[in-house]
């Protein structure tokens, strides 16, 4: 344990104690309209985020701006909490935030769709210059260069070297590839916590298992290992070696529930769904666990931010008229 975490992991415990609860979450879910849902958050910590985007915007907007804006201020009362040791490590926790980010934009200039930063996490005043330049190059010239000297320089470097710098697919790709490869290397920093190592173990793990789930009917063995990050895993292996993909669900070790709708639909996103639950119940445990250490912060904005994806799912199914089909991507956390 490392006393210099004491005042920090005092903050967030307190801030952990203010996540919405089960019951908060399905009332969200049983009322029929928006109106309401903002009304039910604004007895919540979101009240005043919700408030301000109201004077701007309307209907669903209302919602994922004051998500975003909140979400936006946890993480400066985090970065504001936090020993000087430790900034260093959280700027590698914001980065992932970061990425998701980038990525969101990148993708929606491919498909042609206009992006607005209501539907992003925009975590520092820092990122969010870049994503603003982001949102305003026009030409994948532009992109690359609004990425020139941030997280993701590395990508755009790997780009060119491999003479696709106008190919924003393969961007997507070299920004996965290089944030991951960060991640991989600091799982297995002797110097770091337990429970801040098996955050990051179990972060890649389930990657590395999704990937293999994917590829398994499509793939060799030998290909599938090329494709996975260097994260090794005795459950990632033990997925590989399976004869089909039935024998390597089975291996997940997920509820019974999940496998019985599995077996109906035979889609490969009720897994997911699946395995996203068994790892932040996982998240959970070991944030409990977490004292005095970097883990209570990596913990604590896991679970933060699976608080605002639900409440985001709960809204967009009502604003959509999809509300039954996104309830099976509603999980309760706390």
């Amino acid at each position: 344990m490392d006393l210099s975490y004491g005042y920090a992991n005092a903050r967030i415990k307190a801030m952990e104690s203010q996540l919405l609860k089960q019951e908060q979450f399905r009332e969200i879910s049983v009322v029929g309209t928006l109106p309401e849902v903002i009304a039910l958050l604004q007895e919540t910590g979101y009240k005043n985020d919700l408030v301000e985007a109201s004077k701007k915007y309307a209907d669903i907007r209302i919602i994922l701006n004051g998500l975003q804006t909140n979400f936006s201020s946890t993480l400066k009362k985090l970065s504001r909490v936090m020993p000087p040791k430790a900034d260093k490590l959280f700027e590698i926790a914001a980065a992932e935030l970061y990425v998701q980010d980038v990525k969101t934009v990148v993708s929606k200039k491919l498909l042609g769709q206009e992006v607005t930063e209501a539907e992003l996490n925009m975590a520092s005043e820092k990122t969010q210059k870049t994503v603003r330049k982001l949102i305003a190059a026009s030409t994948p010239e532009d992109v690359l260069e609004a990425l020139r000297g941030t997280d993701c320089a590395q990508a755009v470097s790997r780009l060119e070297k491999e003479g696709n710098a106008k190919d924003l697919r393969k961007l997507l790709d070299a920004i996965d590839a290089c944030f991951y490869e960060r991640l991989c290397k600091l799982s297995k920093d002797p110097s770091l916590e337990k429970n801040t190592r098996a955050f990051l173990s179990d972060r890649l793990q389930r990657i590395n298992a999704l990937m293999v789930l994917r590829l398994k009917q499509h793939a060799s063995n030998d290909e599938i290992r090329e494709r996975l990050l260097p994260a090794p895993s005795p459950l990632v292996e033990k997925l590989i070696e399976a004869k089909d993909m039935d024998e390597a669900v089975l291996l997940l070790g997920l509820p019974e529930q999940v496998m019985q709708q599995y077996a109906k639909s035979r889609a490969l996103s009720t897994i997911e769904l699946g395995l996203e639950r068994k790892f932040m119940q996982g998240i959970l445990k070991k944030f409990k666990a977490s004292v005095l250490s970097f883990g209570v912060v990596l913990g604590f904005i896991y679970l933060k931010q699976a608080e605002v994806d639900t409440i985001k799912r709960i809204a967009l199914g009502k604003y959509f008229g999809i509300e039954e089909e996104m309830k099976q991507h509603i999980y309760l956390v706390t």
